[in-house]
């Protein structure tokens, strides 16, 4: 498969290199580099991206401060074509609306109060928001992404044909 992954956080990039090694990997750690490429080659069947990237659509961001921009580059790979999205964050205590919105956005809380992501269709594609914390998506005992994980539970969704 062909699998874009995004983040800004070179740890959770080398994780996604090791854990994905089977896979033919394109790895970016910017919005506008992921932007870039989904607008020049538009051949990935896949997106994983960190939720709070350094920078964001239109030239947004000053690289110090992340924002929830990752739910932006998810929309933008499904009106290109990305069959399977996933956003994973580390943790639902983000400061940021925008991240906050996404997080609670995506999912139903369960009786314990936990978030439960749930998939989303947008024109063609699937896509799940995920917090790595409470959905079994951080990789001890490093602590980095299981992105490995985060693409299994993507590919248990049936793409749209």
């Amino acid at each position: 498969m062909k699998i874009l992954v995004v983040d800004d956080k070179q740890e959770n990039l080398d994780s996604a290199s090791t854990q994905l090694a089977e896979h033919e990997l394109t790895i970016v750690s910017s919005y506008r580099a992921a932007e870039k490429l989904l607008d020049e080659r538009n051949e990935f069947d896949v997106l994983l991206t960190d939720l709070m990237l350094l920078d964001g659509p239109g030239g947004v961001g000053s690289g110090e401060d992340e924002m929830g921009s990752g739910i932006w580059l998810a929309l933008v790979a499904a009106t290109r074509g990305v069959k399977w999205i996933g956003v994973l964050t580390d943790s639902t205590r983000h400061s940021g609306w925008e991240a906050r919105a996404a997080v609670t956005a995506v999912g139903v809380k369960n009786l314990d109060g936990r978030i439960q992501p749930i998939p989303i269709r947008i024109q063609r594609s699937k896509m799940l928001v995920c917090t790595a914390e409470t959905d079994g998506m951080l990789d001890m005992p490093g602590r980095t992404k299981n992105w490995a994980r985060l693409l299994e539970r993507l590919l248990l969704l049936n793409p749209v044909v």
